[in-house]
């Protein structure tokens, strides 16, 4: 169980590519949220995406620098983004 102070909040915009810029990281997220503000709910071992009250993404956190994370899901057809990042392979 983790306190409030056990996780940090923050706002953020979802990209077209379905990415959300987080801690010097990225992550996907599902493309219901494409290019609309976020809440990015972060606690130590995991980071929430939250989208008008509906989870958009949670991954493990990473911790280094420019690491983009990826949900294979949030890029299958019907719920594909704009335009899927290139290095996901789905482009």
């Amino acid at each position: 169980m983790f306190c409030k102070r056990d996780r940090s909040r923050a706002s953020a915009r979802a990209s077209t590519t379905c990415l959300v810029q987080f801690d010097n990281n990225r992550y996907s997220v599902e493309a219901f949220a494409a290019g609309d503000p976020v809440e990015v709910r972060a606690y130590a071992e995991r980071v929430e995406i939250w989208h008008e009250g509906r989870k958009a993404g949670e991954h493990a956190r990473v911790f280094g620098r420019g690491e983009t994370v990826y949900d294979p899901l949030h890029y299958v057809p019907g719920q594909l983004c704009v335009d899927a990042p290139s290095d996901t392979g789905l482009t």
